[in-house]
């Protein structure tokens, strides 16, 4: 079971796999479940900016990890995240998304 749950904000969630040996926070993410991991993306109040901090760090921890935080967050109807740190979008413009990740944006923008 991920730490995740520990942590009401995304902010110490990230400090925490930060702090981590990356062998072990990688285990970590990988066992978060669906639910933890929208929470993690979607529960924006007061917290775009680290939400985005915490998804850059992601893709250099884990790509993998990153597309699956990326589909599950554009899976609800959240407002599209908007931050000073907006890494994750040049992400997502330069590098080759998953199938299902293409499939869960553009649902959320035609649905949107």
């Amino acid at each position: 079971m991920s730490n995740s749950t520990k942590y009401h904000w995304t902010e110490e969630y990230h400090d925490t796999l930060k702090d981590m040996n990356p062998n072990d926070a990688i285990k970590d993410v990988e066992s978060m479940s669906d639910h933890d991991v929208l929470y993690r993306v979607n529960m924006r109040k007061f917290q775009q900016d680290y939400i985005a901090d915490y998804l850059e760090y992601l893709w250099e921890l884990s790509p993998k990890d990153f597309w699956r935080h990326i589909e599950i967050m554009f899976s609800d109807e959240t407002e599209l995240l908007l931050s000073d740190n907006m890494s994750f979008v040049s992400i997502l413009c330069n590098e080759v998304a998953p199938v299902s990740v293409i499939n869960s944006v553009v649902k959320y923008t035609v649905d949107k």
